[in-house]
Order: structure tokens, then sequence, then C-alpha cells
């Protein structure tokens, strides 16, 4: 997940710095950062889903399913750790 979102993040910010995305070796035109969902290929889900489990966050990870069935887009996430966890909550 860091790979693909890092060359969208300068400082604290998200957005479409050319100069980020240079730097990251990433064609500036090919992709960019959209801020709302409307507009989206794809999201990007924040934090790892074990992060969401610990904090028994589950809401916010059925928000991002809800927004993806209605907007016929894909979520990207990741569970972090080299052991097995499965969540069939979200298979």
């Amino acid at each position: 997940m860091f790979l693909l979102t890092r060359p969208f993040l300068k400082g604290d910010l998200w957005g479409n710095d050319a100069s980020e995305k240079a730097r990251w070796g990433l064609n500036a035109e090919a992709y960019h950062y959209t801020p709302t969902v409307e507009h989206a290929d794809a999201i990007f889900i924040p934090h790892s889903i074990n992060w969401y489990a610990e904090k028994r966050q589950w809401g916010k990870l059925e928000a991002y399913n809800d927004l993806c069935k209605t907007h016929k887009i894909k979520a990207y996430a990741f569970i972090s750790g080299d052991w097995g966890k499965a969540f069939p909550e979200f298979d």
C-alpha cells in the first residue's frame, strides 16, 4: 500500500504534486489523487485491516465496502505482520 499511495503524500497532505510523483518515478499524467469517491477508480484503505480489528472499527470498513458497492469500484488494503489471520467478514 505504501508504494501505491506514497507518491500522493507530501508532508501531511494528500494531493497531486508533480514533483513528488516524479521523485517516485510515477507518470504525473497517468494517475492522480481525488478527494471524492465519485471520481475514484479505487479506494486505498488507510490503515491495516489489523488496525480496524484491534480498535474495533469494523463500521469504518463496512462504510468503505458500501462505497465500493455503490460506486462499483474496488478497495485495496493490507494485513500487517507475517502471521496468518483471516477476516472472513471481508472475503
